[in-house]
Protein backbone atom coordinates (compact mmCIF):
# COMPACT_ATOMS: atom_id res chain seq x y z
CA UNK A 1 0.00 0.00 0.00
CA UNK A 2 2.33 2.62 0.73
CA UNK A 3 4.58 1.65 -2.95
CA UNK A 4 1.35 2.23 -4.12
CA UNK A 5 0.90 5.89 -2.04
CA UNK A 6 3.82 6.79 -4.26
CA UNK A 7 2.86 5.22 -7.55
CA UNK A 8 0.18 7.56 -7.12
CA UNK A 9 2.09 10.42 -7.41
CA UNK A 10 3.31 9.35 -10.76
CA UNK A 11 -0.31 8.60 -12.56
CA UNK A 12 -3.56 7.29 -10.96
CA UNK A 13 -2.75 4.21 -13.33
CA UNK A 14 0.55 3.86 -12.71
CA UNK A 15 -0.02 1.45 -9.23
CA UNK A 16 -2.13 -0.91 -11.40
CA UNK A 17 0.77 -1.35 -13.97
CA UNK A 18 3.18 -1.91 -11.59
CA UNK A 19 1.25 -4.38 -9.29
CA UNK A 20 -0.71 -5.98 -12.81
CA UNK A 21 3.04 -6.74 -13.79
CA UNK A 22 4.11 -7.92 -10.15
CA UNK A 23 1.37 -10.80 -10.62
CA UNK A 24 2.51 -11.92 -13.60
CA UNK A 25 5.92 -11.95 -12.90
CA UNK A 26 4.79 -14.46 -9.60
CA UNK A 27 2.71 -16.22 -11.63
CA UNK A 28 5.40 -17.10 -14.17
CA UNK A 29 7.49 -17.78 -11.55
CA UNK A 30 4.93 -20.25 -9.99
CA UNK A 31 4.71 -21.73 -13.06
CA UNK A 32 8.69 -22.49 -13.88
CA UNK A 33 9.52 -23.46 -10.03
CA UNK A 34 6.57 -25.31 -8.08
CA UNK A 35 6.16 -28.88 -9.64
CA UNK A 36 2.70 -30.19 -10.41
CA UNK A 37 1.61 -32.21 -7.09
CA UNK A 38 1.17 -35.93 -7.85
CA UNK A 39 -2.06 -37.46 -8.93
CA UNK A 40 -1.40 -40.24 -5.97
CA UNK A 41 -0.35 -39.65 -2.23
CA UNK A 42 1.58 -42.04 -0.01
CA UNK A 43 0.60 -43.88 2.68
CA UNK A 44 1.82 -44.55 5.85
CA UNK A 45 2.50 -48.23 5.17
CA UNK A 46 4.05 -47.55 1.55
CA UNK A 47 1.15 -48.09 -0.62
CA UNK A 48 0.12 -44.95 -2.92
CA UNK A 49 -3.72 -43.85 -2.96
CA UNK A 50 -5.52 -41.51 -5.23
CA UNK A 51 -5.62 -37.81 -4.14
CA UNK A 52 -8.65 -36.80 -3.07
CA UNK A 53 -10.67 -34.37 -4.51
CA UNK A 54 -13.26 -31.16 -4.04
CA UNK A 55 -16.10 -33.36 -2.95
CA UNK A 56 -13.69 -35.85 -0.72
CA UNK A 57 -12.72 -33.10 1.26
CA UNK A 58 -16.05 -31.49 1.67
CA UNK A 59 -17.00 -34.53 3.77
CA UNK A 60 -14.82 -33.33 6.76
CA UNK A 61 -15.81 -30.89 8.81
CA UNK A 62 -12.64 -29.08 9.69
CA UNK A 63 -12.36 -28.69 5.68
CA UNK A 64 -15.74 -26.84 5.79
CA UNK A 65 -15.32 -24.88 8.65
CA UNK A 66 -11.76 -23.77 6.39
CA UNK A 67 -13.49 -22.93 3.58
CA UNK A 68 -16.43 -20.90 5.41
CA UNK A 69 -13.83 -18.97 7.04
CA UNK A 70 -11.44 -18.29 4.43
CA UNK A 71 -14.44 -17.05 2.17
CA UNK A 72 -15.32 -14.74 4.93
CA UNK A 73 -11.97 -13.30 5.43
CA UNK A 74 -11.23 -13.15 1.64
CA UNK A 75 -14.71 -11.40 1.75
CA UNK A 76 -13.60 -8.77 4.13
CA UNK A 77 -10.17 -7.99 2.87
CA UNK A 78 -10.83 -7.80 -0.61
CA UNK A 79 -14.51 -6.84 -0.87
CA UNK A 80 -14.50 -4.79 2.12
CA UNK A 81 -11.14 -3.63 2.48
CA UNK A 82 -9.93 -2.86 -0.63
CA UNK A 83 -12.83 -1.73 -2.57
CA UNK A 84 -14.79 0.68 0.96
CA UNK A 85 -11.65 1.65 2.70
CA UNK A 86 -10.11 3.91 0.04
CA UNK A 87 -13.69 5.29 -0.31
CA UNK A 88 -14.53 6.11 3.51
CA UNK A 89 -10.92 7.37 3.87
CA UNK A 90 -11.60 9.89 0.79
CA UNK A 91 -15.29 10.78 1.37
CA UNK A 92 -15.82 10.70 4.90
CA UNK A 93 -12.92 11.22 6.87
CA UNK A 94 -11.88 13.83 3.72
CA UNK A 95 -8.26 12.48 3.12
CA UNK A 96 -6.09 12.11 -0.38
CA UNK A 97 -5.39 8.98 -1.72
CA UNK A 98 -2.61 8.69 -0.09
CA UNK A 99 -4.10 8.69 3.31
CA UNK A 100 -6.56 5.87 1.80
CA UNK A 101 -2.72 3.85 1.27
CA UNK A 102 -1.48 4.53 4.90
CA UNK A 103 -4.50 2.82 6.38
CA UNK A 104 -4.05 0.13 3.83
CA UNK A 105 -0.27 -0.58 5.04
CA UNK A 106 -1.41 0.06 8.62
CA UNK A 107 -3.48 -3.18 8.15
CA UNK A 108 -0.85 -4.56 6.78
CA UNK A 109 1.48 -3.73 9.40
CA UNK A 110 -1.11 -5.71 12.06
CA UNK A 111 -0.80 -8.76 9.45
CA UNK A 112 2.85 -8.50 9.60
CA UNK A 113 3.41 -8.23 13.44
CA UNK A 114 1.33 -11.51 13.86
CA UNK A 115 1.46 -13.82 10.74
CA UNK A 116 4.54 -15.70 11.72
CA UNK A 117 3.67 -15.87 15.57
CA UNK A 118 0.42 -17.36 14.64
CA UNK A 119 1.95 -20.01 12.00
CA UNK A 120 4.31 -21.28 14.94
CA UNK A 121 1.20 -21.23 17.69
CA UNK A 122 -0.96 -23.07 14.85
CA UNK A 123 1.34 -25.66 14.54
CA UNK A 124 2.44 -25.95 17.81
CA UNK A 125 -1.11 -25.98 19.44
CA UNK A 126 -3.82 -26.26 16.31
CA UNK A 127 -5.38 -23.92 13.66
CA UNK A 128 -8.55 -23.29 15.93
CA UNK A 129 -7.45 -20.69 18.44
CA UNK A 130 -5.25 -18.39 16.15
CA UNK A 131 -8.16 -18.63 13.22
CA UNK A 132 -11.31 -17.85 15.35
CA UNK A 133 -8.61 -15.17 17.48
CA UNK A 134 -7.81 -13.95 14.52
CA UNK A 135 -11.59 -13.54 12.66
CA UNK A 136 -12.93 -11.71 15.91
CA UNK A 137 -9.88 -9.30 15.50
CA UNK A 138 -10.54 -8.58 11.96
CA UNK A 139 -14.40 -8.76 12.43
CA UNK A 140 -14.63 -6.15 15.59
CA UNK A 141 -11.66 -3.88 14.10
CA UNK A 142 -13.07 -3.94 10.35
CA UNK A 143 -16.94 -2.91 12.04
CA UNK A 144 -15.52 0.37 14.41
CA UNK A 145 -13.83 1.13 11.31
CA UNK A 146 -16.87 2.62 9.58
CA UNK A 147 -17.20 4.67 13.56
CA UNK A 148 -13.78 6.59 13.27
CA UNK A 149 -14.18 10.03 12.72
CA UNK A 150 -10.70 10.61 12.87
CA UNK A 151 -8.01 9.26 10.13
CA UNK A 152 -5.53 8.24 13.67
CA UNK A 153 -8.69 6.30 15.36
CA UNK A 154 -9.41 4.89 11.46
CA UNK A 155 -5.49 3.98 11.38
CA UNK A 156 -5.31 2.25 14.88
CA UNK A 157 -8.56 0.19 14.02
CA UNK A 158 -7.08 -0.92 10.62
CA UNK A 159 -3.72 -2.32 12.30
CA UNK A 160 -6.10 -4.01 14.89
CA UNK A 161 -8.49 -5.79 11.81
CA UNK A 162 -5.32 -6.96 10.60
CA UNK A 163 -4.19 -9.19 13.59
Amino acid sequence: PLLGAGLIAVDLRTPFLVYGGALLVAALLMLVLVRRPAATVPTVGGAVEPAAGFTDALRHPAYRAALVANFANGWMVSGIRLSLVPLFVVEGLGRGGSWASASLAAFAAGNAVVLLRAGVWSDRKGRRAPVVIGLLLSGAGTGVMGLADSFALFAAVSFVAGL
